[in-house]
């Protein structure tokens, strides 16, 4: 595992534990019955890879679908 940090603190993760993260994301979401768009796993490989944090993923998420009303 490598030794960088992203701006969460968690350790970096190498090339093929991305692979690894990115082909247990797709399987677990497809054993429960949704099939992830492009962009859905785009943004979980942005996460795994560190270049955006699970706060800002979830916030962007939030913007997405906040429904007003």
């Amino acid at each position: 595992m490598g030794a960088s940090h992203s701006t969460s603190e968690r350790p970096a993760l190498d090339a093929e534990e991305i692979e690894r993260v990115m082909a247990g994301v797709e399987k677990i979401q497809q054993l429960a019955g949704h099939f992830p768009s492009e962009e859905d796993l785009a943004a979980a490989r942005a996460i795994a890879e560190g270049k955006i944090s699970l706060e800002d993923a979830l916030a962007e998420l939030d913007r997405k679908y906040r429904t007003t009303a």
